[in-house]
């Protein structure tokens, strides 16, 4: 009796042997594929996680130098002086509720000098006219949720600066402090964290050289960067 074949039984003959072929064939190269995938994510993860652990050194005994005093700060407020190499430095303080800069001859007040000879009068603006140490801005009075968040951040940055030192010839460095705790960065390189938060540093800066009805898009661009901060926190801490 002649075995009738239907392409039915037909294909329930080929099919599972195509499939186990296939998987055969298949299963090493999505295996490959995957490894591939993960060894990229591993990579890139780290990259960024080397990134990230490149963020602010904490300061070293002697961060200002002799006969120097820095700027006092009321409890609670973070204080940044910015330092260029060949500039006079500038900085501001910030509180939660507003941002007050200063610039001139430096950021950092310096003890007051001898009293002139008896009979000579101080020339204004001369080394014995101690009033010109530095010129403070008026506040600028910031949001305050964007006053609070700002805050929060660049005191997270302080108390946690753990990165190894590294101070430059010339530059710009920079000293953050908050109440007894203090952190500095030099010129750090473009996607570190160290340079996000100069980035931030230099918005707050420019900021506080504004009046209160003027700081629209600067404010914008402190938020951009106070959420990216945030969000390269979330992604490599959470």
């Amino acid at each position: 009796m002649k075995t009738k074949f239907s392409g039915r039984n037909v294909a329930l003959m080929v099919v599972p042997a195509a499939l186990v072929i296939g998987a055969v064939v298949v299963t090493p190269v999505v295996s490959d594929h995957l490894a591939e995938k993960r060894e990229n994510f591993d990579r890139v993860r780290a990259q960024k996680e080397a990134l990230y652990n490149a963020r602010l050194q904490p300061c070293p005994e002697g961060i200002y130098h002799p006969g120097e005093e820095a700027i006092v700060l009321n409890p609670g407020e973070i204080g940044v002086d910015i330092f260029p190499a060949f500039d006079p430095p500038e900085g501001f303080r910030l509180s939660s509720t507003a941002l007050s800069g200063y610039s001139g001859i430096t950021g950092v007040s310096y003890p007051p000098p001898p009293p002139p000879p008896p009979g000579v009068k101080a020339v204004p603006g001369s080394p014995t006219d101690t009033t010109l140490r530095f010129k403070q801005r008026p506040p600028v009075a910031l949001d305050q949720e964007v006053a609070d968040r700002v805050h929060r951040v660049l005191k997270t940055e302080i108390v946690e600066a753990d990165a190894e030192r590294n101070l430059g010839l010339d530059g710009i460095g920079y000293v953050l402090r908050h109440d007894d705790k203090c952190a500095t960065t030099w010129s750090p390189e473009p996607g570190t964290r160290a340079h996000k938060i100069v980035g931030l540093v230099h918005a707050l800066n420019e900021l506080s050289t504004k009046k209160s009805d003027e700081i629209g898009v600067l404010q914008e661009e402190v938020i951009r960067l106070t959420n990216e901060l945030d969000a390269d926190r979330r992604e490599l801490l959470d």
